[in-house]
């Protein structure tokens, strides 16, 4: 009986090892990317060739696995990433947050160092600034990331209810904060209407906002209306009816 067994549980047990570790390599986390235009590299290192760029808050799949780019005296991590199309390649560890979701500030809020009131930090983020957020305890959520006014990452603690996770709004943001910083008026117009007229963005709760930031940079009609004293008009039909009587003479 135990030499049929045998044959029959040995290439089970090998399967069931081969399922598990065939689970634990394709272990996947959900990261974002909270940097703009984060290069993507078919190797650990910014020599390797150059495959894309991730955007800020594009939502990017870890493949759980890291290294370190030896090749650089910076001593650089780096973190193998899946993009939504199917893409993979490796990116600096420092732009890609693991276990989180994209979010984006609906209104300017100071964030606070721990989950706690009481620890209000001198920063606030402002509305369309897009973050990663990393938890939640007591009410609050973590986040990290620049703040519009920063010079780099940051991480804090703020209320929900200062944040939207919905696609059209990190879109916009993201769009419009580049298009308000244009200094060109024309070219930020141009950049508003491409915003405005797309049907995709439409229920975003920041179209009204560039609606009138649109509006504002419109010129003004202001119709010119031509006042002539009394005595000005006189002059004019005298002056009209002097010249019908030479022509008329002629």
């Amino acid at each position: 009986m135990k030499k049929i067994l045998f044959p029959i549980l040995f290439p089970l047990a090998s399967i069931f090892m081969l399922s598990c570790g065939s689970e634990k390599e394709i272990k996947e986390i959900n990261a974002v990317c909270i940097w703009d235009r984060v290069s993507l590299y078919d190797a650990p290192n910014d020599k390797a060739k150059w495959l894309t760029a991730v955007n800020l808050g594009e939502r990017v799949i870890y493949l759980n696995e890291s290294a370190t780019d030896s090749t650089s005296s910076k001593q650089s991590e780096y973190l193998k990433i899946k993009l939504l199309d199917g893409k993979t390649g490796w990116s600096r560890t420092d732009f890609i947050i693991l276990d989180a979701k994209p979010a984006v500030f609906v209104v300017d809020a100071n964030y606070y160092n721990r989950p706690d009131i009481m620890t209000k930090s001198n920063n606030a983020f402002s509305q369309m600034d897009i973050v990663a957020v990393k938890g939640e305890q007591d009410g609050w959520v973590e986040i990290k990331g620049k703040r519009n006014n920063g010079t780099w990452i940051e991480t804090g603690w703020v209320k929900p209810e200062n944040l939207s996770f919905a696609e059209a709004d990190l879109a916009v943001a993201k769009f419009a904060q580049a298009a308000l910083k244009l200094k060109d008026n024309d070219q930020k117009k141009e950049a508003l209407n491409e915003i405005l007229s797309n049907n995709d963005f439409s229920q975003s709760v920041f179209i009204r906002s560039l609606e009138q930031a649109f509006s504002e940079l419109e010129p003004e009609f202001v119709e010119e209306e031509v006042e002539y004293e009394e005595t000005d008009l006189e002059e004019i039909v005298q002056a009209d009816s002097l010249e019908t009587l030479n022509e008329t003479a002629e």
